[in-house]
């Protein structure tokens, strides 16, 4: 039997809730320009497939694999096949672009791909370093504190369900997880010690 994995097909939102947004593409796949002459791109809201499409072709050469060009064939493969299908649906919205809904299936390898390209590592130059800065995950280097938020939006929807099963749970006591809960004493704010008075 074939390992299948189901990824949720929507809009895609960043850590505060709103959608993320993109260039917006044309038919033929090119970037629509807001201003050609400052090269703005049209940004619109992500959907999954227009997110992926934008995180593969962002991937930095010096960390390419060598099977990195048959892996995102597969994808793209894959997404062909679930608008051909009917598995997706398209709306268009007033901005001129295509939102898709609905599940899009793909092989374990191609899943498990995405999941490796999104938590490689991006080296950082030299310039970078001696600024202080750190290498740093594709996807955080792609989408800074959304990163979290935004994978999980790319994960199994069994994962997903089974994760938020486990976040629903209740801590069997008060500060769990947390170390040792303080005790308040007259004269002192918890966490902080001696308050100002």
């Amino acid at each position: 039997m074939v390992d299948r994995k189901t990824i949720e097909v929507g809009m895609i939102r960043n850590i505060e809730g709103r959608p993320w947004k993109v260039p917006l593409r044309d038919e033929d796949g090119e970037v629509v320009w807001e201003d050609k002459e400052t090269e703005t791109p049209k940004l619109v809201p992500a959907d999954t497939f227009s997110l992926l499409h934008a995180a593969i072709f962002s991937i930095p050469p010096r960390i390419h694999a060598k099977n990195d060009g048959m892996r995102s064939q597969q994808l793209f493969n894959a997404i062909q096949r679930a608008k051909d299908r009917g598995a997706v649906r398209a709306t268009t919205q007033d901005d001129d672009s295509v939102q898709w809904t609905g599940r899009l299936v793909l092989h374990g390898e191609v899943y498990e791909w995405i999941q490796r390209v999104l938590a490689r590592e991006v080296p950082i130059t030299k310039a970078e370093k001696d600024m202080g800065l750190n290498a740093r995950e594709l996807a955080s280097h792609l989408w800074g504190l959304s990163a979290y938020t935004i994978l999980r939006q790319l994960t199994d929807v069994d994962s997903r369900k089974a994760e938020e099963d486990v976040d629903l749970e209740e801590p069997e006591e008060l500060g769990a997880g947390r170390g040792p809960v303080e005790e308040e004493k007259p004269g002192t704010t918890p966490g902080f010690g001696v308050a100002d008075g």
